[in-house]
């Protein structure tokens, strides 16, 4: 296990625990956005209502991605940007920067008693890329593809490999558009027919950890140039 994965798979737990302890004396913890009134240069953006209960069930990509301009900005009460300083960016790399990114987007699913349905039409294009990125990445390194596809998120993978073209990385689209063809094979077996997809899973998870540095330096290649689409810069 890399410490990589371990970084990101404690952003969760290090958000769980800061939520709880402030969200007991701040009045503004899990409020719910009025429906009545729209984030500004989001006017064209129609809400989605499917319930979440947790972060792997996601509103339908396709419905997300298709009608945000990722060049918009939310409104401040919804931006969901990271806070940080020039200097400050280009010293943080890696994982580490991903977790910086990542923070205010999952504890706003946190403080939305984690309906990330509410949150995705807010981020900018490059912000819900690189969360469902991270959510298919973090379920492949706990268990392979083959444990991916037992998450509800599987079932939106042509819209995420859509979504994650704008890290114009080949290796990532190869792998995501050959995941979603197996993916709809895996759905029309029965359950003693699965055996003939475990060729796949194996072929599959050694490509992925071979392309897998490849697929973060171009990730993080697309953050280093479109840094306003993750970050709200102080200075």
């Amino acid at each position: 296990m890399s410490i990589r994965f371990l970084i990101l798979i404690l952003i969760p737990v290090i958000l769980f625990l800061g939520c709880t302890k402030t969200g007991e004396n701040n009045p503004t913890s899990g409020i719910v956005d009025n429906p009545n009134i729209k984030p500004a240069g989001e006017t064209h953006i129609t809400k989605t209502t499917p319930k979440v209960s947790d972060y792997d069930k996601t509103v339908p990509i396709d419905s997300v991605s298709s009608t945000v301009n990722r060049q918009t900005i939310p409104s401040e009460r919804w931006d969901l940007r990271a806070t940080m300083s020039k200097k400050q960016f280009e010293s943080t790399k890696g994982a580490e920067l991903e977790m910086q990114l990542m923070r205010p987007i999952y504890g706003k699913i946190f403080d939305l008693d984690e309906d990330a349905s509410q949150v995705m039409p807010h981020l900018t294009g490059g912000q819900q890329a690189l969360y469902f990125f991270r959510k298919m990445d973090e379920s492949l390194m706990e268990g392979g593809i083959e444990n991916f596809f037992k998450k509800p998120l599987a079932e939106q993978l042509v819209g995420i490999s859509k979504s994650t073209e704008l890290f114009k990385s080949e290796s990532l689209d190869q792998l995501s558009k050959d995941a979603a063809k197996h993916y709809a094979i895996s759905r029309s077996l029965k359950v003693d027919g699965q055996q003939d997809l475990k060729s796949f899973y194996q072929q599959f998870n050694k490509e992925y950890e071979k392309k897998q540095e490849d697929i973060y330096n171009h990730l993080e290649q697309y953050i280093r140039n479109h840094p306003d689409e993750f970050i709200k810069f102080t200075d």
